[in-house]
């Protein structure tokens, strides 16, 4: 069962409008996380764009969307690791890191 939920994630099929993805090109967006904090509250994107999540603190992060069948899609963004969704259906993303609940955010795609 845990393999089958690995794959799941992998292929994105964890949550409606949010694809976990290889990078292709460059991100429409980068989003640091540095000093505990995202540092962009909310980002506007367009649908089908992929926003890329970049740790530069030395503890380890998580990108946890809060919407209905979501799932930690990231794992442990590892410091200084990077890690990227694609965005596919419009809507309000919000999400937070699980072992430090004071950091939200919200991705918002038109």
């Amino acid at each position: 069962m845990r393999r089958l939920l690995a794959l799941l994630a992998v292929q994105g099929c964890v949550a409606p409008g949010l694809r976990r993805t290889a990078p292709v090109g460059p991100p429409a967006a980068r989003i640091v996380v540095e000093g505990i904090h995202y540092w962009s509250d909310t980002l506007t994107i367009q649908a089908g764009e992929v926003v890329a999540w970049v740790n530069h603190d030395i503890v380890d992060h998580t990108i946890t969307f809060e919407q209905r069948g979501a799932r930690r899609l990231s794992g442990k963004l590892k410091a200084k690791g990077e890690y990227t969704v694609r965005f596919d259906k419009p809507g309000v993303y919000a999400y937070y890191c699980d072992p430090h609940r004071s950091m939200r955010a919200v991705v918002v795609v038109k």
